[in-house]
């Protein structure tokens, strides 16, 4: 296996990351922007996965099951899961509050442009706001944003900022995780794993279908952490491109058809179970592949691990902003507007990852304190 960093900062995983995120914005801008380029016949070919936003969610699931509990798994001191649990919520709840707080101060000034953007090309996503159902919107002014900034990781509400919708799976996951990281540890002593693991990606698929893709990044984590060779190169690629393949499944059509065919897979979350499969092959592929990981083991990884967060979370309130008035001034120029969105996003998720790391290093020092 390729020496990693003592950290739970893993370069090659910082990539993967700041990647998903770009995916994102550009998936987002597509929808909003260009919404007949994703009915041109691109779904249900494996390359969609480029522009899939919707896959890259669960990536970013199965790579929060693996990081959370990496550093911990390989020096599992007894405080460090008590301070994971106490930190997980301020260090998610700063950067989100003061998104949600940015939406209400743009929406008071008259900023929105995107009603009148739908109008100029029919984008669903532009006039629900981001795919939100009828009588969604915002309202309860200031109150309301900071209500949600602080508590979308319990309620699930998601007016102010539509990629809010994913913080609750991503705190109770980030829970789920810690705590089975310690039953793993302490009470099975890695004993029975397969087994053990087995039992607990069927459970999470059963009943809690969101949660799969954390179990399964747990399950990754163990087995790299556990594991000590370097994969062949052949078996490196086969995972790129049967993780790539698994995460540009959207519907049983086309390369996918075979989805089609087995109706049990059909009522039963299977865009999350594949997914979550194609997640774990290219994080296993790149953790255990020694060029791979070479590649992406270098400071600009660490750059796009640390704009990751701040451009997920700021690119659909430039979307509804700045880049639908640009598409209005330009006569509806979509690739003007998303080329904007882009690099807007880039641009103000630089300060936002600044404020981002003060707060996260503030939050620590105090959680520390306390658990000292």
């Amino acid at each position: 296996m390729p020496t990693h960093q003592p950290s739970s900062r893993v370069l090659p995983l910082e990539a993967l990351r700041g990647i998903a995120a770009l995916i994102v914005v550009v998936y987002n801008s597509i929808l909003a922007f260009a919404p007949a380029f994703m009915d041109g016949g691109i779904k249900g070919m494996p390359w969609y996965v480029f522009v899939d936003g919707s896959s890259m969610v669960i990536f970013f699931f199965v790579l929060s099951g693996v990081v959370l509990c990496w550093s911990w798994l390989g020096d599992p001191a007894p405080d460090k899961l008590r301070q994971a649990f106490l930190y997980r919520w301020p260090r998610l709840a700063g950067l989100v509050l003061l998104t949600t707080v940015a939406a209400w101060v743009l929406l008071k000034i008259g900023a929105e442009h995107h009603a009148e953007a739908a109008a100029l090309n029919g984008s669903e996503w532009l006039r629900t706001r981001g795919l939100m159902q009828e009588g969604e919107q915002p309202r309860g002014g200031l109150v309301s944003a900071i209500a949600e900034g602080l508590g979308t990781f319990f309620t699930g509400k998601h007016l102010w900022n539509l990629n809010l919708w994913t913080m609750r799976h991503e705190f109770v996951g980030s829970l789920l995780v810690f705590v089975l990281a310690a039953f793993v540890h302490h009470a099975l002593q890695y004993r029975n794993l397969l087994l053990v693991m087995g039992l607990m990606l069927i459970c999470a698929f059963l009943y809690a279908p969101y949660m799969l893709p954390f179990v399964a990044g747990l399950a990754a984590a163990v087995h790299v952490r556990r594991g000590s060779d370097t994969q062949h190169p052949i078996v490196t690629i086969a995972g790129v491109l049967v993780g790539l393949y698994l995460l540009g499944y959207e519907q049983p059509v086309k390369a996918y058809a075979w989805v089609g065919r087995s109706n049990w897979l059909l009522t039963h979350n299977v865009d999350i179970l594949l997914r979550s499969a194609g997640s774990v092959a290219l994080i296993l592929a790149v953790l255990r592949g020694k060029l791979l990981y070479g590649m992406l083991d270098h400071g600009f990884s660490r750059i796009l691990g640390r704009l990751s967060f701040p451009l997920y979370l700021v690119h659909p309130i430039l979307i509804i902003t700045l880049s639908s008035k640009i598409f209005l001034s330009t006569s509806g120029n979509a690739t003007a507007a998303i080329i904007a969105t882009v690099i807007a996003s880039m641009l103000v998720a630089w300060p936002l990852a600044t404020i981002d790391a003060k707060w996260i290093a503030a939050v620590k020092k105090r959680i520390s304190g306390l658990a000292n």
